[in-house]
């Protein structure tokens, strides 16, 4: 392979890289002649050193291609030799992305905050891509002067949760501990499988989140400025106490606007009378790409204070649907998910972002997509019920082909079989500790209804379902 550099006028050189023996080939079109050497760090030629830009585009290159192949180690060091020497905004932008991909999540905000200052339309674009969205959570400083909490009222549910919020009161993520219902580290288990299975536009970003005891004191701030009922009362005293101790884990989940519950699909009842269950089976029509379906959702209780009822709508593509829908049920059984249809946790998305409101109180959200918000109800114990949905209540028999052989090659990993798959690699993954700690399943905890530790009960629910879609392998008609 090789990676071909754009010649420079005030530096007239190509530079190529061969991979498959490291070796740095430095041509000079003006003289005929090239040079070749084996430590790219010194990137030096007889005129002289190669000017900065070409060094970084070079190295970014470098890591690009290394990320691919799953050298996560290598592509991480290419990546961050190429930060500071990276110049103009499309690279900034292209380098940016990377880093995050790579998990570096500080010097990937340090390229951003570059970018803003070089291109701003360029940066403001850049921060809505889902790996600068998680860079930004991740770097988020929780115990800072420019975050404040806010504990809401009149949520249902037993689950402690705080809106975070910045210096203009604006709702930037929501800050949930393990509390009643929710599993913090569930909620970042969900959002890091959709990333090895590539389907992440299904779920929040999430990423894991300690408060110190200057973050804790903004909590316990926040939270006795608010009395519930019930188990939730009792809830919002136990993460009182819990943050006494000065430290207090929780997932920080990126703020998502322009979304409503679907209700049409919320109950398993009210999903087996919808059009859209019988393309889900293998014996079922296929759904048809570019069929619109229409959602319209009525709220008393999900909408603006000004409107006493707020009208939600928005168009889904058939086929888009049903496959989405078929992931985020194979999902629930990964994760052991009980709340799913019980606490009608199911909504649908604005793609764009973007909702009007063509008459009062009535808001268009133009194509949209499902989305699954709520994913805390997660690892208390065996899947019966997300199992028993997926295989018998709804029968569900049409994959995602793509997920199950990314799954089908986890469990092969997962079982010491082979090594691990390189869509696992480009985030890290090599071992199956590597892969325990990357879905957070790394620590165990004392919740009383936990009846094994996460990271096996997953491997029991990975084998689970792929022995069930292995039974469809060869059948033409169950995968989208």
């Amino acid at each position: 392979h090789q990676q071909t550099m754009k010649k420079r006028r005030a530096f007239p050189v190509h530079i190529r890289w061969h991979d498959s023996c490291d070796l740095v080939v430095v041509s000079h079109p003006g003289s005929g002649t090239s040079e070749a050497f084996t430590r790219p760090a010194t990137l030096e030629t007889d005129r002289g050193k190669i000017p900065d830009p070409d060094r970084g585009a070079f190295w970014m290159r470098r890591g690009e291609r290394l990320r691919e192949d799953g050298e996560w180690t290598d592509a991480r060091a290419s990546a961050a030799e190429a930060l500071p020497l990276v110049r103009g905004a499309p690279p900034l932008e292209r380098l940016a992305r990377l880093l995050a991909r790579l998990r570096l999540f500080d010097e990937a905000m340090d390229a951003a905050g570059r970018l803003a200052t070089e291109a701003p339309k360029a940066h403001a674009a850049l921060m809505q891509s889902v790996e600068m969205r998680e860079a930004a959570l991740s770097t988020l400083d929780l115990a800072s002067g420019d975050w404040t909490f806010k504990a809401p009222a009149g949520f249902e549910g037993t689950t402690i949760w705080v809106k975070v919020k910045d210096a203009k009161g604006d709702n930037i993520a929501a800050f949930k501990p393990t509390s009643g219902n929710t599993y913090h580290r569930g909620e970042i288990f969900t959002w890091r499988m959709a990333q090895l299975l590539g389907i992440e536009p299904l779920f929040p970003v999430t990423v894991r989140a300690t408060l110190d005891k200057r973050g804790c004191d903004k909590l316990v701030s926040s939270l006795k400025n608010i009395t519930y009922k019930g188990p939730k009362e009792q809830n919002r005293k136990r993460i009182i106490r819990a943050c006494r101790d000065g430290e207090l884990e929780g997932a920080l989940k990126e703020w998502v606007q322009g979304f409503q519950f679907f209700g049409a699909i919320g109950k398993v009842q009210k999903l087996k009378k919808h059009s859209i269950l019988k393309h889900l089976t293998r014996k079922g029509a296929r759904p048809e790409k570019g069929k619109d379906i229409a959602v319209t959702q009525k709220t008393r209780y999900y909408k603006p204070d000004r409107c006493k009822q707020g009208t939600y709508k928005g168009v889904m593509d058939q086929a888009l649907l049903a496959r989405d829908l078929s992931d985020v049920l194979v999902m629930d059984v990964l994760n052991a998910n009980e709340d799913r249809f019980p606490g009608a946790n199911i909504e649908f998305k604005s793609i764009s972002g973007q909702v009007k409101e063509p008459k009062d109180c009535v808001f268009d959200f133009g194509p949209s997509r499902l989305f699954s918000l709520d994913n805390g109800g997660t690892f208390k114990g065996a899947a019966y019920r997300s199992w028993d949905d997926l295989t018998k209540n709804l029968g569900i028999s049409r994959f995602n082909r793509r997920t199950y052989l990314r799954l089908k090659a986890l469990r092969g990993f997962a079982r010491g079989e082979q090594g691990a798959p390189t869509f696992a690699r480009r985030v890290g993954v090599r071992t199956v500790e590597d892969l325990s700690r990357f879905l957070c399943m790394d620590k165990p905890d004392d919740h009383r209804n936990r009846k094994q530790p996460p990271f096996r009960l997953f491997q029991t629910n990975l084998k689970k379902i792929v022995v069930y879609m292995d039974k469809l392998k060869d059948d033409k008609y169950a995968w989208f």
